[in-house]
């Protein structure tokens, strides 16, 4: 949770509420324990009283008119789903909308008042936008922000492609690996990644969402999978074969995606560059 004041008496509070999270444990107050999937349901109600709680003590206070408030999770959960045939518990490894669709929550001014339920197209990327533009700073020189401000958005509703990625690393691992790649040349991009990682590591994957259409690539096998995600939520069934035209479609947009994360390249030899001047 993040809370930001503006517009002259900034400010910037966060929390970070582990729960609900692996190891699943079952809050006694909501019953005795009943397995995993019911534990993490009793954590998830917990959090949600918790955050109810507070959220009714701080609306209370004059200070909550001119504070944006951002309630969002990292990531979902599988409790025994059946992603790529195989029951599934845990987060990462895949890209599936069970584990990468997450409730998100913002207030603020200039927000719509009352409870409104919608569903937008809005990622992780989308806060930090939203919460410079709700203060009225720009990006950093040299700094790339991907995401939209939600106040854009609400105004506009792009039609945007989301993109879900999981990698078995990540900090200076994942910069580490980035100059591993950098040995395959200027050339190189995210097909090379699968190739450098260890045997302790998931093949990493990255899924793009436009419309009804998402598209999963498993980096190491260089494959492809289609969901109409409107007639299968749960991404089942494969439809590549059926739909060539869409297929390619959601290919160019992930290549089309995936050039524009070379900066990250560019970043790491800006970094080195800079550490070795020093």
């Amino acid at each position: 949770m993040l809370l930001f004041q503006c517009p002259r008496n900034r400010g910037h509070a966060r929390v970070h509420l582990y729960e609900p999270h692996d190891p699943y444990l079952q809050r006694p107050e909501y019953g005795p324990p009943m397995g995993p999937a019911a534990a993490y349901a009793s954590e998830i109600r917990y959090v949600d009283e918790q955050l109810g709680n507070f959220m009714e003590w701080f609306y209370d206070h004059p200070v909550s008119a001119n504070t944006l408030v951002v309630v969002i999770a990292d990531h979902g959960e599988g409790i025994g789903d059946e992603l790529d045939g195989k029951p599934f518990w845990g987060h990462h490894v895949h890209v599936h909308n069970i584990l990468s669709t997450v409730p998100a929550y913002f207030s603020g001014p200039k927000l719509p008042k009352d409870s409104i339920r919608m569903r937008l197209d809005i990622s992780q990327i989308d806060v930090m936008p939203t919460m410079l533009d709700f203060i009225g700073v720009k990006a950093a020189e040299g700094t790339y922000p991907q995401g939209w401000s939600l106040y854009e958005i609400l105004g506009q509703e792009p039609e945007r492609p989301l993109v879900t990625q999981a990698f078995s690393i990540r900090g200076q691992e994942f910069f580490d690996l980035v100059g591993q790649v950098r040995a395959y040349g200027k050339d190189a991009d995210l097909d090379q990644f699968g190739e450098v990682l260890n045997e302790e590591s998931y093949s990493p994957k990255l899924a793009l969402q436009y419309g009804a259409w998402k598209l999963h690539y498993d980096v190491t096998l260089e494959r492809f999978k289609l969901f109409n995600i409107d007639e299968d939520p749960w991404e089942q069934e494969d439809v590549a074969d059926a739909y060539p035209m869409q297929l390619a479609d959601m290919v160019e947009r992930l290549r089309a995606w995936q050039y524009q994360q070379r900066w990250v390249v560019n970043a790491f030899e800006n970094n080195s560059t800079a550490t070795s001047e020093e």
